[in-house]
């Protein structure tokens, strides 16, 4: 008897620090949470790729957030389209080329094009409302994985952010649809 209760105190004593070394700590997270939903400007080099059902699609974007103006988005590559750019606000998006200017409304939030990712993961960040919250790592670094699920009448959306334990920038996010990644993004932060 004390055999079986030695080997089950051992075992749930071994469960106990799986968890708990895989679970985030909550202040740490509540501090990147209100960092994220307080964001001051921001520039990144965010490198897309997207997953279309017969092709798989790269784009390179200069990204700048503005909690006073709107944002901003400039194509780097591919070469063919690079120099485009766009301004994205809650309300409309405007996109830019050689000096013309056309006003497309408002942007595909569910995040399933290249273009509207990032907006979709910053307002998805900024929301503060993840569903789960992991210490991670990505690329040898250490980081905090949020995870947010969102469902509407036609499918099932997941976005994953692993965040720099550091400084809280975005280092590397995936969007899922109906359990598939159709978008993943690697960041760079700009100064």
């Amino acid at each position: 008897m004390k055999r079986i209760s030695h080997k089950l105190t051992a075992l749930t004593l071994a469960f106990s620090f799986f968890f708990s070394s895989c679970a985030a700590d909550q202040g740490e997270i509540a501090a990147l949470c209100d960092h994220l939903k307080n964001l001051g400007e921001e520039k990144y080099l965010a490198h897309i790729t997207a997953v279309f059902p017969k092709r798989e699609v790269s784009f390179s974007l200069e990204y700048r957030f503005s909690p006073q103006n709107d944002d901003r988005v400039k194509v780097i590559a591919p070469e063919e389209i690079a120099g485009i750019a766009f301004s994205v606000s809650e309300d409309d998006s405007t996109l830019e080329f050689d000096g013309a200017r056309l006003t497309m409304g408002s942007l595909d939030t569910s995040g399933t094009s290249p273009l509207s990712a990032i907006p979709s993961l910053i307002s998805v960040w900024r929301g503060g409302n993840f569903d789960e919250a992991l210490s991670s790592d990505i690329n040898g670094e250490d980081a905090y994985l949020m995870i947010y699920r969102n469902k509407n009448e036609k499918n099932e959306f997941e976005y994953r952010t692993w965040f720099s334990k550091n400084d809280f920038s975005p280092l590397y996010a995936e969007i899922y649809i109906g359990g598939i990644r159709v978008i993943e993004c690697n960041f760079e932060r700009m100064r």
